[in-house]
Parts: structure tokens; sequence; C-alpha cells
């Protein structure tokens, strides 16, 4: 099975649909990393579905070498899924 890392709008737009299963059924696992799971929860306020693993960027170092327009979460999408 394909491994994801996402970023907070699919999650978002699939739990606004009531369509998070979708991703449930093309992966057996989804990651995010610790800053999408923050966005998620400010703008949701949820649970996040237990198929969903939330990993912490160990090499918060870097972070800096991207540019600053990008949210954390995408920044750290980035550096998760390489």
């Amino acid at each position: 099975m394909r491994k994801v890392v996402l970023n907070s709008t699919p999650i978002i737009i699939l739990r606004n649909i009531g369509r998070m299963d979708l991703l449930k059924q093309l992966y057996e696992n989804v990651y995010i990393p610790y800053g999408v799971y923050e966005e998620v929860n400010i703008v949701e306020n949820c649970q996040i579905e237990d198929f969903i693993k939330i990993v912490k960027i160990k090499n918060e170092e870097a972070k800096q070498f991207f540019p600053t327009r990008l949210h954390k979460g995408e920044v750290e999408v980035m550096i998760l899924a390489k």
C-alpha cells in the first residue's frame, strides 16, 4: 500500500463533504506533520481519524530553507514527504 503525506486542505474539504472514508479506502495510512494537525484543529476543532498518523518533524532547522510565504503545515509536509 502506498504512503501519502497530506496538507490540511484535503482533510478539511473531505471532512466538510462527509467523505473522509475516501482516504481510508485509498490508503492504509495517511501521514500528516504536526503543523497540519494544528491547522486542521484550528479550522475544524475535531478528532483525527485513527488511520491518520501525526508525525513531529525532527529536523526543525530544515524549515529555514523554505520561503516564509508558506504556512507551517505546508513546509512540514514537504520535509516529511522527502
